[in-house]
């Protein structure tokens, strides 16, 4: 009887040596780890600068300022009123892409004490006027890496004596574009380049950007 069971138990150890040789059917070696890794993302800007602000409402007034007209010796003097109004909101914020909508309206009015017939036609033609200036823009950052980034900047502006607030007459627009390509050295230094378009009812242009930005310390 004793001698059975122990021919047992062999039998079972040595069935249990041969199924250790079969490979199981997943082994760790066997699996694609793909290690937790932080990515690191730039973004344009520099330490200690100010952020950008995404409401804001100004008023100036501005007097006592004089002028004189190449046709006569004698100075007038003006006034000049000025809101300033600027929204800023986000559209896409997501890490290593950011973008951003704006919208801008600007009006301003000259007063001038007195008017010569002789003077120049534009004091007459702005005196006691609304000049306005309605903006659109849209601004979008995109993060390559560690170290460089691109940036495309859009915006329209609409600027005359028109009725209303904005008037999208192509006359009185003004397209501007500009593209970079950013490499930030380090948190204090930062350079870009790229190209600028601007385009008007009076003339297109296109020149190439170059940007240097530096801070020194927290105060230059």
């Amino acid at each position: 009887m004793l001698r059975n069971v122990a021919l047992f138990f062999i039998t079972i150890l040595w069935m249990n040596s041969l199924l250790g040789q079969d490979d199981p059917l997943f082994l760790s070696e066997n699996a694609t780890l793909t290690p937790s890794e932080k990515v690191c993302l730039c973004k344009p800007g520099l330490a200690n600068t100010s952020r950008s602000r995404g409401l804001e409402l100004s008023f100036g007034q501005f007097g006592n300022s004089r002028f004189q007209d190449d046709n006569t010796t004698d100075a007038n003097s003006f006034k000049l009123q000025q809101i300033n109004f600027k929204l800023r909101f986000p559209i896409v914020n997501k890490p290593g892409l950011k973008v951003i909508g704006g919208i801008s309206y600007r009006p301003e009015k000259y007063y001038f004490n007195a008017t010569r017939s002789d003077a120049q036609p534009i004091f007459d033609f702005i005196d006691n006027k609304t000049l306005k200036s309605s903006g659109f823009g849209l601004f979008v950052s995109k993060s390559l890496s560690d170290k460089y980034y691109t940036v495309l900047s859009l915006r329209t502006r609409f600027n005359s004596t028109y009725d209303g607030i904005v008037n999208f007459d192509n006359r009185y627009a003004i397209y501007q574009a500009a593209a970079l390509f950013g490499i930030k050295k380090n948190k204090d230094k930062e350079i870009a380049f790229g190209i600028n378009f601007r385009h008007s009812f009076r003339n297109t242009r296109v020149v190439p950007v170059l940007i240097y930005n530096q801070t020194f310390n927290k105060n230059w």
